[in-house]
């Protein structure tokens, strides 16, 4: 037991030197942030895990919900906190890469850009978003909205009217389709390690097998954003979350925070 306390104490005073508030700078503390997006992420899995949905709350397409009313216009903190600190977190790192090995630089680079993508995943696919990028009208008698109303599986009982403008429909649209090529990308040059891994271990090329195998999971999560890059909020998103209230909590809950 003894040099496993003298293992422990040797990290705890290496912990207590290290720079927790000023490395990068004190705007981006890597440290800092890094602790409170563990800490949150961990306590968010916990919730997604048991079913907890409470975090993840939002306004949703649907005045009443099966009894689950109680998800109806709150504010996410716990994600939005969560996906600021990572992001920060990422961005620091992602400066701090100068102090690494140098062969390990441009992976470390690539994996903080990707952090980065994930999280302007998570907040985009939040209900809230939604939200705050429609303006909510009375039902409407409207021939033509109800015909798009029936396309979306919504039809002549309570269909909601939401405008979007235009304008903001363009510019959301476009930064989806950038923020999803950079990820991809991003993804597909694991492709690249992978393969210097299996030529430096040519006797053991298991290593960059599985860098190749990670490189196709870490695409995986993007099958919903290439999908809302062409197809944008509306029709494609909006009709998904009118027909599946809980669609975009779930994306959040069980994809993107867990990848992140």
């Amino acid at each position: 037991m003894a040099p496993k306390l003298k293992l422990i104490q040797r990290r705890v005073e290496k912990a207590r030197f290290l720079n927790w508030t000023s490395a990068p700078s004190y705007l981006l503390p890597h440290g800092l942030v890094g602790l409170l997006s563990i800490f949150i992420g961990t306590h968010l899995v916990y919730c997604s895990l048991t079913g907890n949905l409470s975090p993840y709350a939002g306004p949703l397409y649907q005045a009443e919900l099966n009894g689950h009313d109680e998800y109806m216009h709150k504010i996410p903190y716990r994600v939005l906190i969560y996906a600021i600190s990572t992001a920060m977190n990422a961005l620091s790192g992602y400066q701090l890469v100068r102090s690494a090995p140098k062969d390990a630089q441009p992976l470390f680079r690539k994996c903080a850009v990707l952090q980065m993508s994930i999280c302007y995943f998570i907040l985009r696919f939040m209900p809230h978003t939604s939200y705050l990028l429609h303006r909510k009208i009375i039902e409407t008698n409207d021939v033509d909205f109800r015909a798009h109303g029936n396309q979306c599986g919504g039809g002549d009982n309570g269909v909601q009217n939401w405008e979007l403008d235009n304008h903001i429909c363009v510019f959301v649209q476009g930064l989806d389709i950038i923020v999803t090529i950079i990820a991809i990308i991003c993804a597909l040059s694991f492709l690249g390690f992978a393969i210097d891994a299996k030529n430096k271990n040519n006797n053991n090329p298991i290593i960059g097998y599985a860098v190749a195998f990670g490189a196709f999971a870490v695409l995986l999560p993007f099958a919903y954003p290439v999908q809302l890059s062409l197809y944008g909020q509306i029709p494609w998103w909006t009709c998904i979350q009118q027909r599946y209230p809980f669609q975009s909590i779930a994306v959040v809950a069980y994809i993107y925070i867990p990848t992140s």
